[in-house]
């Protein structure tokens, strides 16, 4: 993933998928540099119909406990240029993670691309 380009990296994780996405987590937090197992789909602008069961939308739910949503949903969602700044110190020392310096790190490689920051 890059910051700068004004696209989302999308993965859709089915539970079929989750031992796959762990595992491989636990080998790049290991030093391993394998494969992402899932597709990676970008874009600026997604469009979603849904109905029926609950999602996840960073790390939570909806329709929340005790609610109800329309079936089906249309979800959108849209990336906007700039809308986010990440800042990362220049020459700051951070705590080692899994044998990398830092989460960003940690982050790009997961993704498998180098990112911008």
């Amino acid at each position: 993933a890059t910051t700068k380009d004004a696209e989302f990296d999308f993965v859709c994780v089915r539970e079929a998928d989750r031992p796959l996405l762990l595992d491989y987590f636990d080998s790049r937090l290991a030093g391993k540099k394998n494969k992402f197992p899932l597709a990676v789909r970008r874009f600026r602008r997604l469009r979603i119909l849904w109905q029926g069961l609950t999602l996840h939308f960073d790390d939570k739910l909806w329709p929340r406990k005790g609610q109800r949503a329309r079936n089906p949903s249309e979800i959108e969602i849209t990336v906007k240029p700039s809308a986010l700044t990440i800042l990362q110190p220049a020459t700051a020392r951070q705590p080692k993670l899994g044998g990398r310096s830092d989460v960003t790190g940690l982050v790009n490689d997961i993704a498998g691309k180098q990112a911008t920051v």
